[in-house]
């Protein structure tokens, strides 16, 4: 007997997903495109298994929602193309979709695993993840001399994906899922730091906004006077993280001063701030030629490089 076929027959299905989620929630910050591998061939395994009739679909209400919004999504970026007549030329653009569409099978497989444990892994995953993170930031921000850019090798990829990580852990804390709340706090605390190392500006701001939203959502669960606590609490965690991260924020903080002046001085463009405009600029100007289906794929390229030119 093969290793591999001794360990299959070892392995359960339920400790298959045991496994497959830690890796998925785990590995974004630190591990960069691993997840992607991971959840990739999960969809494909999953696939095999329904086509063998060892699987069925498992239906409910937050997977159709979540399958039909996935698959409008991927709907519209076809028919995009179909209205531009550039189908062929954008086929190659398609093949990212393909893990969008692997949701509904791959939802088929995780679910069979009771879903209140299915939430707490994705939960202490995503707090080794924000750990992790941190300890990947320190080494890079301070002993490397760069921004933190995680296993994902991109400073916005991840502060994107430890921004999830640390929202995941909020939302564990608040809504009593797992009981070890301080520690989720604490995990949340360090993959906000690592966030700050990025000097992501745009996360910098998103994660306040994402936090409140978490709490609102969970309010129920709260007092008036246990609400006000909790965002007198934020609003200190978030001083102590600024003071922290004060010579990444003061360095980016600058950066943007400059940018800005660039901008609106000679109008340049071609700075970190300018390049944003000039997108958002041409991006309003495409929507307001084509509303409704849009230009497709394969012009965002060349609609980009005119934009520029002009």
């Amino acid at each position: 007997m093969n290793p591999f076929t001794k360990l299959r027959r070892q392995l359960t299905p339920a400790q298959i997903n045991f496994y497959f989620s830690i890796v998925c929630f785990f590995s974004a910050p630190v591990l960069g495109s691993l997840v992607s591998i991971t959840f990739n061939a999960g969809g494909v395994w999953s696939a095999m298994l329904l086509a063998a009739k060892r699987r069925r679909f498992n239906i409910d209400g937050p997977m159709l929602a979540l399958t039909a919004a996935i698959y409008a999504y991927c709907a519209a970026m076809v028919l995009a193309s179909i209205v531009n007549g550039t189908l062929a030329a954008d086929l190659r653009f398609f093949l990212p979709l393909i893990t969008f569409l692997l949701f509904p099978i791959s939802y088929s497989t995780w679910s069979i695993t009771e879903k209140t444990a299915l939430a707490r892994i994705a939960v202490l995953a995503s707090a080794a993840a924000c750990f992790g993170a941190l300890a990947i930031a320190i080494v890079q921000y301070h002993w490397l001399g760069t921004r933190a850019e995680g296993g994902a090798g991109n400073a916005i990829v991840f502060a994107t994906v430890t921004c999830l990580a640390v929202m995941l852990c909020l939302a564990g804390a608040l809504s009593g899922i797992e009981k070890r709340s301080k520690l989720l706090v604490l995990a949340a605390i360090a993959g906000t730091i690592a966030i700050v190392y990025s000097g992501s500006r745009m996360i910098w701001v998103a994660v306040p906004i994402a936090g409140i939203v978490v709490l609102l959502v969970n309010r129920r669960r709260f007092t008036n006077a246990s609400m006000a606590r909790l965002a007198v609490i934020g609003v200190v965690v978030a001083l102590a993280i600024a003071a922290i991260g004060s010579r990444a924020i003061m360095d980016r903080a600058d950066f943007l001063v400059s940018d800005w002046d660039a901008l609106n001085a000679n109008g340049d463009h071609s700075t970190a701030l300018g390049l944003r405009v000039a997108m958002w600029e041409i991006g309003l100007a495409a929507v307001r030629e084509m509303p409704i289906f849009g230009h497709g794929i394969t012009a965002s390229r060349a609609l980009m490089k005119q934009g520029f030119h002009e």
